[in-house]
């Protein structure tokens, strides 16, 4: 009964992360649909719904943002149904992948949940915090690139990718229409960058929290 009451449990917990994935498709700068970019998007929406009206409503239905097809067709239902589906089940699949190789997720949990330490007021770690920074984005963008890159290249990759280049029509929601498979492999693929840039500087300039406190402590004073 308890194992029954557990599953029940988890299930809901996980169609609510699903609702809040909804709502992070607006509110997450992680995604295409974030409410910034879409706002910046309006001008070339109303640029290319000029247009359709002048072309007579010539263009394809994917690009007449006014389209049933656009929004409730097939592939619009299938896009749908791919983010709730990855919404609900990837969390737990990435957390049984960790679980099942608990030395890969031990490495990573401490290369990505370490800070850095430098015993100085905050003031003089700026210039490292901001070349950090740097150096993360600069080494997660190319990160994408190549996850993305062997994502066309390697045929066992291709197969799960191709699901986010098989929409006919195109909305809101299509930039997320991934197979699951594929969003562990990103997933997996930046943890492995953030990873190793922390594990970077903390070699080259830093020390753990741990280690600076029990210099600290009376015992070593």
């Amino acid at each position: 009964m308890a194992a029954h009451e557990a599953l029940t449990q988890g299930l809901i917990d996980q169609v609510a992360n699903a609702g809040i994935a909804v709502i992070g498709l607006l509110a997450s700068p992680g995604h295409r649909t974030y409410w910034p970019f879409m706002l910046a998007a309006i001008p070339f929406f109303l640029i290319a719904r000029h247009y359709d009206q002048l072309a007579g409503g010539r263009l394809p239905d994917y690009l007449r943002f006014g389209s049933a097809r656009t929004w409730f067709g097939r592939s619009a239902m299938n896009d749908y149904w791919l983010f709730m589906i990855n919404a609900i089940c990837v969390p737990p699949l990435a957390a049984l992948l960790i679980n099942m190789l608990p030395e890969v997720g031990r490495i990573a949990r401490d290369l990505v949940g370490t800070s850095l330490y430098l015993g100085a007021p905050s003031w003089a770690g700026t210039p490292l915090a901001v070349l950090m920074a740097l150096v993360l984005f600069v080494a997660d963008d190319f990160a994408r690139y190549i996850l993305h890159w062997a994502e066309h290249r390697v045929p066992l990759l291709w197969r799960f990718h191709k699901i986010h280049h098989s929409a006919t029509e195109l909305n809101l929601v299509t930039a997320e229409r991934h197979h699951p498979v594929a969003v562990i492999w990103f997933r997996f693929g930046s943890l492995v960058i953030v990873g190793s840039v922390n594990w970077l500087f903390l070699v080259l300039f830093g020390r753990s929290e741990e280690h600076t406190s029990e210099l600290q402590s009376p015992d070593h004073l």
